[in-house]
């Protein structure tokens, strides 16, 4: 049932069969079945971008990974396509994936800002991945592009990279740092 939210000719989710995103509404219908907390089935579904995405107008909503309970543990395929981004957060990690434990990014350019509005506070910016969870699978960033502005306008210490801001081992009940 939800081959007909994505791209026409979109499979199951699995890597030979990956979920097809044309527009910023099934990225965002992505970023939310890859976090569920219920159907942690969807947890692992891939998916590979069929169409350039601006995604400028919905700011965090495009977001993957966005809590270390709930971290990205995936393949997301840009096929040569890019999704241009406008990311404000007030904590952190900012980033395209806050949280990745697991799974492959590729093939994707990323444009754009990622701006960290807190104050005085530690901050993670990156364009690919804020937090890279180094305790569980490997993680890899392959042919890809980062083209993102990263701002931290309010001063505080910050750990930030063009791919990943932080590597750390994230335990059950650890912060993450």
């Amino acid at each position: 049932f939800l081959s007909v939210l994505f791209a026409k000719g979109s499979g199951s989710g699995e890597m030979d069969k990956p979920y097809l995103i044309s527009n910023v509404d099934q990225l965002i219908f992505y970023s939310r079945i890859t976090a569920d907390a219920i159907r942690t089935k969807y947890w692992t579904r891939c998916a590979r971008l069929t169409d350039d995405i601006d995604a400028t107008e919905k700011g965090t909503e495009v977001v993957l990974g966005k809590s270390a309970t709930y971290p990205y543990r995936s393949t997301f395929d840009g096929d040569k396509h890019f999704i241009k981004l406008n990311i404000s957060y007030a904590s952190t990690p900012a980033a395209f994936i806050s949280y990745m434990s697991s799974g492959t990014i590729k093939n994707l350019i990323l444009k754009g800002n990622v701006t960290n509005t807190g104050s005085g506070k530690t901050s993670w910016l990156s364009g690919f991945i804020g937090v890279a969870d180094l305790d569980r699978e490997p993680i890899r960033i392959e042919n890809c592009v980062s083209a993102v502005t990263l701002t931290n306008p309010n001063g505080g210490t910050i750990n930030l990279g063009g791919f990943v801001g932080e590597l750390a081992i994230i335990r059950p009940g650890s912060s993450g740092n």
